[in-house]
């Protein structure tokens, strides 16, 4: 076991807040587990921990990571990719890939997408002048879920499986 971080809030007048985060080993399998919590240290008890009401985050919140392009195939590429190899080392069915794409003809975005890792992906053509923001608004529009949380991603970015995690610590269990 050890401590991957903590982060600590305290509130003067209730006490301290913590979200611990510890690395544990699983020996059934040897597998490494993250285990997140949010745990609370009233102030006057000085040796009694807690769950805070209200403050467990959802661990499975759907996260909705929203891209536009027209015509950066080899960078559209690599996110797809990205993303299936954090779908791959994850396993994680709560969360979906939409791409606003404006018939980019250097990439045939629905056969990348098909050919993919990724179960779950919006594909949104549009033809015409590419004007970001309104491909943006039109993908998020297009996310039905109230309580979804909306990435807007770059092509260009590397990203980490553990962005999963830190995205959903945001939210909590309603």
């Amino acid at each position: 076991m050890s401590v991957k971080s903590v982060e600590q809030k305290e509130d003067k007048i209730l006490g301290h807040r913590y979200l611990l985060e510890l690395k544990l080993l699983r020996k059934s399998d040897n597998k490494i587990q993250l285990l997140s919590e949010y745990i609370f240290k009233p102030k006057h008890n000085q040796s009694h921990l807690c769950y805070p009401s209200g403050l467990q985050w959802n661990r499975t919140a759907e996260i909705y990571f929203v891209v536009t392009s027209k015509n950066q195939g080899r960078w559209l590429q690599h996110l797809i990719n990205n993303m299936g190899r954090i779908y791959q080392e994850t396993n994680d069915h709560h969360f979906h890939l939409v791409i606003f794409d404006y018939n980019s003809e250097d990439i045939d975005v629905d056969k990348s997408l098909k050919q993919s890792l990724l179960p779950k992906y919006k594909l949104i053509k549009k033809s015409g002048e590419f004007v970001k923001t309104k491909a943006y608004n039109e993908a998020v529009n297009w996310v039905k879920n109230p309580n979804a949380i909306i990435f807007l991603v770059d092509l260009h970015l590397e990203i980490a499986s553990n962005l999963l995690v830190n995205i959903r610590k945001v939210s909590t269990v309603r």
